[in-house]
């Protein structure tokens, strides 16, 4: 059995401890569709948008009926993002994009490091370096998807992996109309630590075995959060490293949606 050690912040119980089956397999990335709420079929689609003049694939899993649907954004790591190469929908989930749809939340997963002529970007040295534009680009994506007419408007929800997940923390704290974030093997770059955040529900999930990204990121993250009295619930994942086991990633995945829900429904914070 594996366990989540969740050190919980701001008015969350002192301590939780979530335990799930874990899996001899680990993420590379991709994740089974297995999760428990599936309320919604959807439709998929793709098109190529143009951001100041750079173009990106963005996906979309658009849920049945008439809408609106609350948005979340899904940010890939560094790694890059699945593909087809019949040009259609993958066959697998990179990070749970299925389930969310499944969920009746609208999914926009753009391919944003095309956005600068990459489709994988692996040097931790050009990541800092091309960070800031990387932010830019991406939160002119958000702005592209928060106009899709499937789209609810307010709240909007962010889910990221590794680099996805500095993104994802990034743009969290600088829109107020994102009311959750959940970020995996990622952190927050010092540099977009804003001094007066609006309120942010936020969950952090982190392999207490990284030697990618230290899960030193996660604690200063999670200190941040708690310093700007942000709700925000810690996940150290023991003997994960950075690609956590694919039974632990479909359960950040189904506690990422559970937990969003929550908050869409205006029913209390994150767990």
């Amino acid at each position: 059995m594996a366990r989540f050690y969740v050190q919980s912040r701001s008015c969350l119980p002192l301590c939780v401890v979530l335990t799930l089956l874990a899996s001899s397999m680990f993420f590379q990335p991709c994740l089974a569709a297995t999760l428990d709420k599936l309320s919604c079929t959807y439709t998929y689609s793709h098109q190529d948008v143009v951001v100041q003049g750079r173009h990106a694939l963005v996906e979309y899993y658009r849920p049945s009926g008439h809408g609106p649907f609350p948005l979340v954004l899904i940010l890939h790591g560094a790694t890059g993002a699945l593909t087809s190469a019949a040009g259609g929908e993958p066959s697998l989930s990179l990070l749970g994009e299925k389930a969310f749809a499944r969920s009746c939340y609208m999914v926009v997963l753009p391919h944003y490091l095309e956005l600068i002529g990459h489709k994988s970007l692996l040097d931790r040295a050009d990541m800092n370096e091309v960070f800031p534009l990387l932010f830019k680009l991406t939160d002119l994506l958000l702005d592209d998807a928060e106009h899709l007419p499937e789209v609810h408007g307010e709240p909007v929800f962010v889910f990221g992996q590794s680099l996805g997940g500095y993104l994802a923390a990034s743009i969290g704290i600088h829109r107020s109309e994102v009311a959750g974030v959940s970020e995996l093997s990622g952190g927050l770059a010092p540099r977009f630590q804003d001094p007066s955040p609006h309120f942010l529900r936020v969950l952090i999930w982190h392999g207490e075995d990284d030697n990618v990204v230290s899960p030193d990121e996660a604690t200063v993250f999670s200190r941040y959060c708690t310093e700007h009295k942000l709700a925000v619930a810690t996940h150290l994942i023991p003997n994960a490293g950075h690609y956590v086991p694919n039974a632990t990633l479909t359960t950040i995945v189904q506690q990422t949606i559970e937990s969003f829900d929550r908050i869409a429904e205006g029913s209390g914070p994150t767990k």
